[in-house]
């Protein structure tokens, strides 16, 4: 079990890991790095420094980010993995900020392979200047082939992996203050 956190400006960020006591379980927390247009994950990212990465051979396993990180910087996309034995496990936490003008309706929505899935978000800014991200890539094309730029929904006509939504204000992507939300499809695969 896996709780997600709001990054806020007063407190540290703790992402929490249960591994169900499995004592030799081994855990590792990675930060998803837009690069190209693309999510990239690298393990144990520098974007997640090492004095946040606090017990992380215990129960709970805990991810720290401090307040002397600014909230923008602890806001994103991490990934934990939980291995025992040969086996690993891996989530996606989603770490939204508490000041986001941009929210998700749903932060985590399900769906069946091939399934279509509209997620969507309420907006304190411009509709017409919302822009969205899928699996990071720029401008999704909705379930009808149209443009989700300027629309506070975006749709996926065949859902085949869980994805990760975002919805932005055009230029203020780098702010962290954008909605992040998660697609899991049952019966796909990860990215």
């Amino acid at each position: 079990m896996v709780r997600s956190p709001v990054a806020t400006e007063t407190n540290p960020t703790t992402i929490e890991v249960y591994t169900g006591g499995y004592q030799s379980a081994s855990v590792t927390f990675d930060k998803a790095v837009l690069e190209q247009g693309r999510y990239m994950f690298t393990l144990n990212s520098p974007r997640v420094p090492d004095e946040a990465m606090t017990n992380i051979n215990s129960e709970p396993a805990t991810l720290t980010l401090p307040t002397t990180m600014d909230t923008a910087a602890r806001t994103g996309i991490y990934t934990i993995t939980v291995t025992e034995d040969e086996s690993s496990v891996e989530w996606k936490v989603l770490v939204t900020n508490e000041n986001a003008t941009i929210k998700a309706l749903e932060y985590s929505t399900g769906a069946s392979m091939g399934d279509s899935v509209t997620v969507m978000v309420e907006s304190s800014v411009d509709t017409a200047r919302l822009h969205w991200r899928r699996d990071g890539v720029r401008n999704p094309d909705g379930s009808t082939g149209s443009s989700c730029v300027g629309k506070t929904s975006c749709g996926d006509a065949s859902a085949l992996k869980s994805v990760v939504f975002e919805s932005h204000e055009q230029g203020a992507y780098s702010d962290q203050v954008h909605a992040i939300m998660n697609v899991i499809v049952r019966g796909g695969y990860f990215f």
